[in-house]
């Protein structure tokens, strides 16, 4: 046991340090996370502090160890302040060797799903953007192509980094504004012309 989890540490640590100024972690096997009720925290995100989670589904060797987890859905707590747009990405670095296909979902505090993605990154690779626009406890789960209720099943035997990473939301111009804006280049135009 303490064996399996220097290892997950290790590998933790050496997926984490991909991303500089990101916090490393990795899912604890001991604990059911399997639900947004029993998420493992992972801490605050913001555009400073990005996570890196390493976890694993169903059965896989690290350095000749086997490694056992289920084949749920792993659920990861953050909080992330108002007006960020938060990107998830979940990588496989066997995924394109082993047809490995991971789906990643993000849900707000009451458990409602808000999106989900199955290929939008590299090859299988999972990958999300989604504005939030209010502050507060959100979760990211991760599981195997088919599951998008995120209830357990699909494509397991894989390892996975999940990255969370937020930035501000892109603030948008009010229309009022462009009409403003563009009367007033009207004007200045009628004026050169007389």
């Amino acid at each position: 046991m303490k064996l399996r989890n220097a290892l997950l540490a290790s590998a933790a640590t050496l997926l984490g340090t991909m991303s500089i100024g990101a916090q490393a972690a990795s899912e604890n096997l001991l604990v059911d996370n399997s639900t947004y009720q029993t998420a493992q925290d992972v801490g605050a995100v913001s555009s400073a502090a990005a996570v890196n989670v390493f976890g694993v589904r169903g059965t896989v060797s690290i350095f000749g160890v086997a490694i056992n987890d289920d084949d749920n859905a792993d659920f990861y707590q953050f909080s992330v302040g108002a007006n960020q747009m938060v990107t998830l990405t979940v990588q496989t670095p066997e995924g394109s060797l082993e047809n490995n296909d991971p789906v990643v979902g993000l849900f707000d505090a009451n458990g409602v799903k808000l999106a989900d993605d199955d290929d939008g990154g590299a090859g299988y690779d999972s990958l999300l953007t989604y504005t939030l626009t209010t502050a507060g406890t959100y979760y990211a789960a991760v599981s195997g192509y088919a599951d998008f209720d995120f209830i357990g099943g699909g494509s397991t035997n894989f390892i996975y980094d999940l990255k969370i990473e937020a930035a501000p939301a892109p603030v948008p111009v009010p229309a009022a504004a462009w009409l403003f804006g563009s009367a007033l280049l009207g004007l200045a135009a009628s004026r050169r012309k007389s």
